[in-house]
């Protein structure tokens, strides 16, 4: 029977001489920052019946003692050698001993143990941490069967076993171990439940027929075999056995927080005017400067260690610079790193001094310099007991510590030896074989500056086909990413790898066609940019046949954009408006995915020539012109004056691309839209900045606009000397009517010239006076898709009067043109408006 106790004293003083024995106990046990002590933090959970902080609840068993553990089934518990055994073994069933946190866990909360199976001939081999429990016969557990090599979720209901999602290591090639710790950390929120071991991520899963974990009892357990437990941790946040979280630091901000010096008086951030960074300065009497990373969980057996390394001039020391990891003393570490005096790139194992070599490289060999006062970006790859160094993303060096098995042991971090040096862009990630879909994707976290990553597919050497690697990604702000992917294998043939990046728009953990943002191939290297607003995005590397084991680095890095508008919307209602349009404005923003359209609007106060510029994209992209003649406030296909692709090749842009629009428009109000498809999709595939320039200049145009019917036309009166007209054709004024008047037999001619988009032009003669245009009355050859230089009709004219139609020559058009006419070739007398003639006069030349 399990004893309670919410609001008892006897809980609190057991809780708190736990967690006062010792500071071994606390490692991995976050502490609260509202608390001095874990004690303070403890003695949270008893204080009101109200609200209840979250438990941090650690048992190390180092007292001999379980106390507060209660036994299930099998009484086999027993603490010996500072660890919590149970021993069913002999088909005893389930053990399980628990603890009650009803009424004080969170509904979010995190657990952790050490696990150890212990092999025996006949029995089982297995471990599990158990929560939500009930009872003997209702319970769900998380943990291993080490005989099958699987881990495993699953709940017992009434007795009987329901596993609910499990990762098998055969397919892998890898076992799990008897009589080997592994340190197995549960993440639950809400009902889903996240299983980490020695801080890789094994598996997540959900329990539907539950809303929240938080209700039973959470302990430990086994079934037909002996487990032994140490350090069972509970609260709202446990770093032991947790994947770690990745370290970046650029010591923008003036403080390496994530760092603690050994020797706090060799280290400061220095701003050095364009940067700051983090300098060592030590000396011939203590030459040894080290600072350590603060690593939130377990650092991954296989992870990177990336610095940028500048060594200084210092004519009284050493010129060097040090990625270090597997720390335990200052006399027992591992480091890679340059020995600029000596021209060496190096990886060792420091025991005082730099003798325990097991690679290095000499430049002197190759004719190349260590330089110093040069920055060099190294990047240590960890992969269980295998270090590779890189330089500037390229590999220099490899190395195995034959000695070991792993070497994430001990901590990771930075050093000077008797020397001035300066550390910028530290970081720290974990190396973890890419999982084959969404939900097993390796997460990459927020992108920094820069990551490599260095993984393989094909077929490994336990012969499992592995095709596709998936990252997880996140930008904080709108990025031109750039990716990078470069094939490490020699093969013959040269074999094809594959990279894209996806944004999952509608979160349905299936990548699909629409939502691709980029992708690349490559045989050697290859590299793309996509400009992406922020957002969460997979990168897939994939091959599309099983060949032998091919190794790959995919390069990873960003810039982030910055626009000088907020982003316009797709609509009218939502559009970014540029107001009366005097001076010539300038936007800059992007297109992509589901921002597939940007709309502007803007007014012209009289006529004018628009120009519309389009720069800097990495594509071609598509604008149309409208405007709302209707007013109805929806964009209609008749009231487009510009429709199509906008760049016309060469100009500048990280994509080289560039186009111009101009477009006489009449006095209005205006809307463009700047699309990444032809077809108004909701989503494309198209990614791309841009950079909008809109300026325009007036245009002189008749004051009362040429009608377009014979009884509106425009009346040139009487043609006894040249008459020179210029106008617009535009969106429903979509063709002008001229009338003239001869008064005796003579030649006329004609002329279209000055236009800034094609124009069609037919003459004719109303022969029967009926006001009706008639094809049998046309004169001459029309003009057809004229444009500059123009062209001339000229005809024999007797008595009569005479009509002239003007039209667009192209759909969407809006020509601004000059028309003359004449006879006999006289001079031209430009007609300025109606009061050339007097109405009379008007209505004699008729």
């Amino acid at each position: 029977m399990h004893r309670f106790f919410r609001y008892s004293r006897q809980f609190k003083t057991s809780l708190s001489a736990r967690f006062s024995k010792g500071t071994a106990k606390r490692r991995g046990l976050r502490q609260s920052h509202q608390c001095s002590s874990l004690d303070q933090l403890e003695s949270r959970l008893l204080l009101s019946a109200g609200t209840v902080d979250p438990p941090a609840y650690q048992e190390t068993f180092n007292d001999g003692l379980a106390q507060d553990f209660e036994t299930q089934g099998s009484p086999s518990w027993s603490v010996n050698s500072g660890a919590y055994t149970v021993d069913t073994s002999g088909g005893l069933g389930w053990g399980i001993s628990t603890v009650d946190f009803r009424g004080f866990l969170p509904v979010n909360y995190e657990m952790s143990a050490q696990v150890t199976s212990v092999f025996k001939s006949g029995s089982w081999l297995d471990g599990f941490l158990v929560f939500d429990t009930e009872s003997a016969n209702n319970f769900k557990y998380a943990g291993f069967y080490a005989g099958q090599n699987q881990w495993v979720v699953g709940e017992i209901v009434d007795g009987k076993e329901h596993r609910l999602a499990e990762v098998d290591w055969d397919s892998s090639g890898r076992d799990i171990q008897t009589n080997t710790s592994y340190t197995i950390h549960l993440s639950i929120t809400g009902n889903r439940l996240e299983l980490t071991v020695n801080g890789e991520a094994i598996l997540a899963t959900t329990f539907e027929n539950s809303s929240q974990l938080n209700q039973g009892y959470v302990g430990l357990a086994t079934r037909n075999g002996i487990t032994r437990f140490d350090n069972f941790t509970v609260s709202d946040e446990v770093l032991s056995g947790r994947s770690f979280i990745p370290v970046r630091e650029s010591f923008e901000d003036g403080f390496a927080n994530n760092f603690t010096p050994t020797s706090p008086e060799f280290w400061s951030v220095v701003n050095t005017g364009t940067d700051s960074v983090y300098q060592s300065i030590s000396s011939p009497s203590q030459p040894l400067s080290t600072s350590l990373i603060e690593i939130s969980g377990t650092l991954s057996e296989n992870f990177v260690l990336s610095a940028s390394i500048k060594s200084l001039y210092n004519p009284s020391g050493a010129y060097d610079g040090f990625l270090i990891f597997d720390y335990e003393t200052e006399t027992n570490f591992k480091y890679a790193g340059f020995l600029a005096g000596q021209n060496q790139w190096v990886i060792g194992h420091f025991r005082g001094g730099f003798g325990s070599r097991i690679a290095e490289v000499d430049w002197d060999n190759s004719g190349k310099t260590i330089d110093i006062n040069r920055e060099y970006k190294l990047d240590v790859i960890v992969t269980g007991n295998q270090v590779k160094l890189r330089v500037d993303d390229d590999q220099v060096l490899f190395g195995s510590f034959l000695s070991e098995s792993v070497l994430n042991q001990g901590r990771v971090g930075v050093m000077g030896y008797n020397a001035r040096t300066e550390f910028d862009k530290v970081s720290v990630s974990a190396i973890s074989d890419a999982g084959d879909e969404v939900e097993t994707a390796s997460d990459l976290g927020v992108l920094g500056d820069s990551i490599v990553i260095d993984d393989s597919l094909g077929e490994g050497s336990f012969g499992q086909a592995d095709l596709v690697d998936i990252y997880r990604l996140e930008l904080v702000i709108a990025s031109n990413l750039h990716m990078h992917l470069r094939l490490n294998t020699a093969s013959n043939p040269i074999p094809v790898i594959y990279a894209r990046i996806y944004e999952d728009f509608n979160h349905n953990g299936a990548l699909e066609s629409f939502e691709l943002a980029g992708t690349l191939n490559s045989q050697i290297t290859s590299s793309i940019d996509e400009a992406l607003p922020a957002g969460q995005y997979f990168i897939e590397v994939y091959i599309v046949a099983t060949t032998d084991e091919l190794n790959y680095s995919l390069y990873l890095s960003q810039d982030p954009l910055f626009f000088s508008i907020p982003d316009p919307g797709a609509s009218i209602v939502s559009a970014y408006d540029f107001g009366v349009l005097d001076l010539a404005v300038q936007a800059d923003n992007m297109l992509w995915g589901l921002d597939a359209v940007d709309t502007y609007s803007f007014e012209l106060s009289s006529p004018s020539n628009v120009s519309i510029s389009i720069s800097e994209t990495q594509t071609a992209i598509y604008a149309r012109l409208y405007e709302d003649f209707n007013q109805n406030g929806v964009l209609d296909n008749s009231e487009l004056a510009f429709n199509g692709q906008i760049y016309t090749g060469g100009g500048g842009g990280i994509g080289g691309l560039s186009g111009l629009i101009e477009e006489h428009l009449p006095k209005g109000r205006y809307f463009l839209q700047i699309l990444s498809s032809t077809n108004f999709a909701s989503h494309t595939n198209v990614n791309t900045t841009y950079l909008l320039a809109v300026s325009q200049t007036p245009v002189v145009v008749l004051p009362t606009d040429p009608g377009s019917t014979t009884g509106t036309a425009r009346n040139l009166g009487t043609i006894s000397s040249p008459v020179d007209v210029g106008d617009l054709i535009w969106g429903t004024d979509a063709s002008d009517y001229y009338r003239f008047h001869i008064s005796s037999s003579t030649q006329v001619t004609v002329s279209l010239y000055d236009m800034s988009e094609a124009v069609d032009g037919i003459i004719y003669k109303d022969v029967n006076g009926n006001g009706v245009l008639e094809y049998a009355e046309r004169v001459g050859f029309p003009f057809l898709g004229t444009i500059d230089p123009g062209a001339s009709r000229s005809f024999n004219a007797d008595v009569g009067v005479y009509f002239i139609v003007l039209t667009s020559g192209s759909l969407y058009g809006n020509p601004y043109y000059h028309l003359n006419v004449s006879q006999n070739l006289a001079s031209t007398i430009p007609l300025l408006s109606d009061s050339l003639f007097s109405e009379e006069e008007l209505f004699d030349l008729i």
